[in-house]
Formats: structure tokens, sequence, C-alpha cells
């Protein structure tokens, strides 16, 4: 079974928030790489730099946060995989037209959604209850932490 963590959990295990202790817990239990996209990549340095504009941490933090997260690139902590950026779309797409209308689903949600389901995973990990709402009516099941 592959399990797909999309960034509002994947930035807890780089940034203190109130599931931090969980998931990280969860992770070492597993003993697993985790999936990490460009679209990852994206959002988690984004998520950080947004963080310092915001005077919630020092450029210095930043810096170091992002030199942790491309270290566990390095180790494979975090592994990268390159989905195929048409189907995901087309995916995306499908996606969109069944579940828009009656989940209220967003374009960035529905990405992970559609990048999780054409990388072949079954499981899905996230905070966000617009994604649980959407991967319900997918074939993910949502894996809670805590």
């Amino acid at each position: 079974m592959n399990v797909y963590i999309d960034t509002s959990a994947l930035i807890k295990l780089y940034y203190p928030e109130a599931e931090s202790t969980d998931l990280q817990e969860w992770v070492r239990r597993e003993n697993k790489s985790i999936l990490y996209t460009s679209l990852h990549e994206l959002e988690l340095k984004n998520a950080l730099a947004l963080k310092v504009f915001r005077n919630e941490i020092t450029g210095e933090a930043y810096s170091q946060l992002v030199q942790a997260l491309d270290g566990d690139v390095e180790k494979s902590v975090l592994r990268r995989v390159h989905p195929e950026w048409g189907s995901v779309f087309h995916r995306s797409l499908e996606i969109s037209d069944q579940n828009t209308p009656t989940v209220g689903a967003r374009s960035l949600d529905i990405l992970h959604v559609a990048i999780a389901l054409t990388l072949g995973c079954d499981r899905f990990i996230t905070f966000d209850d617009w994604q649980i709402r959407l991967s319900q009516k997918t074939k993910l099941e949502i894996v809670s932490i805590g």
C-alpha cells in the first residue's frame, strides 16, 4: 500500500504545528520514504518563505529548514517522484468535473488527489478538510493521524 502525504501534512514534519508529533511518530513507525513531487517542493518552500514574510520565522531559520528538506531528499527520506504531468492534469479535470460541484474542491487539492491516484497510492494523509472530503469521493483511504 502506497501512501501520499499532501503538503498540509508534510510541512508539519519540518515546522512545529499541532499534529507534528503524531505525524512524526507515524512516519517513524511506517519506516518508508515519503513520496515527494515538484509540487510538494514548491508548496513547502513557498509556505516557509511566507513565514519569513509574515515574521513568523527568521531568514536564517528559513535557510535551515530548506537545508533540512534538501538533506532529506539526499538521504531518500523524501523520495523524489516524477508523475506524468499530462496524466495528472487529465485526471484532475475528471476529478473536478465529477466532484467540485458537490464538494467545492480547489485546484491544488484536486492536483494532490490526482497525483496520488496517478502514482498508484491508495492511502492519503492530509489535514485539509477540503482534501478529506474530496479524497472520500475517490478510491483514497484517509489515514487518520492523532
